[in-house]
This record gives C-alpha cells, sequence and structure tokens, in this order.
C-alpha cells in the first residue's frame, strides 16, 4: 500500500501528463508554423475538438485555449489547407504596409525631421518628436 506522500506525487504526475498533452494557442503556433485564422477556422470546421477555454494567466486577455497536441498533428494536413490569413487579416495588413510607406516618405524627404548627431563629419541623427 503506497504512503500518502506517494499517492500525492503519483496524482501529481498524472496532472502534469494530461497537461503535456495540451499546449496554448501561441505554442503550437510556434511549433506547427501555423497562423491564428489556421486554428480558429479548424476550430470552426471541427476538424479541432479538443479544446480547452482556460483563464489566462497573464491576463491580457479573459481566456487561453490549450490544444490537443496529438490532435493538431494528425490533422496538420488539413489545417495548412486553410488560408494563412482572413479577409479582415489582409486589408489590416494592407493599411499597416501603407501607412508605414507614407511615414518613411515623409521622413526620407522632410529636413526637419533629422538633425546632427554631435559627431565629427556630416553624419545625422532622426529625432523622435
Amino acid at each position: 500500500m503506497p504512503s500518502p506522500g506517494e499517492e500525492d506525487r503519483g496524482t501529481a504526475m498524472e496532472e502534469q501528463k494530461q497537461r503535456r498533452r495540451y499546449a496554448y494557442k501561441t505554442t503550437i503556433k510556434k511549433l506547427f508554423n501555423l497562423t491564428d485564422n489556421q486554428l480558429n477556422v479548424a476550430v470552426q470546421r471541427g476538424i479541432l475538438k479538443d479544446v480547452r477555454q482556460v483563464p489566462n494567466p497573464h491576463n491580457k486577455y479573459e481566456y487561453s485555449y490549450l490544444f490537443n497536441v496529438k490532435e493538431v498533428e494528425e490533422h496538420l494536413d488539413e489545417i495548412r489547407k486553410i488560408e494563412k490569413y482572413s479577409e479582415k487579416e489582409i486589408e489590416r495588413r494592407k493599411m499597416y504596409y501603407e501607412r508605414s510607406r507614407k511615414i518613411s516618405r515623409i521622413f526620407f524627404s522632410a529636413p526637419f525631421a533629422t538633425k546632427p548627431s554631435g559627431h565629427k563629419g556630416t553624419h545625422t541623427q532622426r529625432t523622435h518628436t
């Protein structure tokens, strides 16, 4: 008969094994080179069924999602066939790209945006205003 301490350790080890079967969404994205859209659509279509919603430990968002690693591995080919970005994300990326191009043109053409760096020579340095 195991002692009370050994029984607790056995239960703790079972919990650890259970946790290892699941990984946070960001970990799954990095491990398998997937995007938010691919995982979200896979859950919506029912490709991934074993997903857990847990309180977020970092409090940035209310919930975090844990995915079953084996299930993701089994359906990886199906998930990769899904588009990487949704239409909304594509439009947002285009907007950010255009905005950054405009900002870089302004900094390049505006002479007041640079000041002498204090070093010898004609080096200039951008100001952050």
